[in-house]
């Protein structure tokens, strides 16, 4: 590619190439880029080192409201660097080799964004999940796999006003509420939801079905691998219309499934149960 014949690009799609080692040059000099896709390639360059590496053009691109790197081998720490896109909307560095501490401040500069994920990573530390209340266009943040050294708090004491309605949570599979264990509360004011995924954290209490009864069109639950108690129940006449997928296996739930869960969730596919 050369630059005198790009100076105009806005979409730069490289999906699913086979391109290996770094990120090219170039594509940090694309400076109208918008959206960027390189997923699903074999890059292994980090982003760490940001004044030798080839990602290191990537934080100049000041217009760049997509990117997208997931599937690749891309190591390192996230760098505070993330902050200068500015115009970011979706950030997606899925499924990488990702390590280190996830920064409070990341996100902080970055009001647009609507879309994070973070999953399939290995990361450590801790991270405070109320860093990121102020985004009030965000619907979409993941965060799981192989995190099993990373401890993440929702229950910070802060002054901040929760702004987002998350359509997608997936937090799995990490040190979720070290001291507490309870299923985040910033939860009971959300009412768009339809993806809920807390599998494996060490959740304890009651089945939250008071998340069906809040998110109308909520598709699917899953928090197995948990330390939830007690019986599965519903409220009064309930009717769940959207349910396709509803897993709380490997918990400690008691007593008997509700006989009438059919009419409850009629639309149900999968009921995973096991292990109680």
């Amino acid at each position: 590619m050369r630059r005198e014949y790009l100076s105009k690009l806005e979409v730069l799609d490289l999906e699913n190439n086979g391109l290996m080692g770094s990120v090219p040059p170039i594509i940090g000099t694309l400076n109208h880029l918008k959206s960027l896709s390189l997923h699903s390639n074999n890059l292994n360059d980090s982003l760490s080192i940001e004044g030798i590496s080839s990602c290191a053009g990537l934080f100049k691109l000041s217009d760049l409201e997509e990117l997208d790197i997931r599937g690749n081998g891309i190591d390192g720490n996230l760098p505070p660097s993330f902050n200068n896109l500015t115009s970011l909307c979706t950030l997606d560095v899925s499924e990488n080799n990702f390590k280190g501490t996830i920064p409070s401040s990341l996100f902080s500069s970055l009001k647009l964004l609507q879309y994070i994920s973070l999953y399939h990573n290995t990361f450590e530390g801790s991270f405070d999940f109320t860093s990121l209340f102020n985004l009030s266009k965000l619907e979409v943040f993941e965060l799981g796999g192989d995190n099993k050294n990373l401890k993440v708090e929702t229950e910070n004491s802060t002054s901040q006003i929760l702004l987002f309605q998350l359509r997608v949570f997936r937090l799995s599979k990490c040190v979720l509420n070290e001291e507490s264990q309870v299923i985040p509360s910033f939860l009971s004011n959300q009412y768009e939801l339809r993806v809920v995924d807390l599998r494996n954290n060490g959740i304890i209490g009651d089945i939250p079905t008071w998340l069906l009864v809040n998110n109308s069109k909520l598709e699917s639950f899953s928090l197995s691998g948990n330390q939830l108690r007690g019986p599965l129940t519903f409220e009064l006449n309930a009717k769940h219309a959207y349910m396709k997928h509803f897993g709380i296996s490997s918990n400690l739930i008691q007593g008997e499934i509700p006989p009438d869960i059919g009419s409850i969730l009629p639309n149900l596919q999968a009921l995973n149960m096991l292990g109680n």
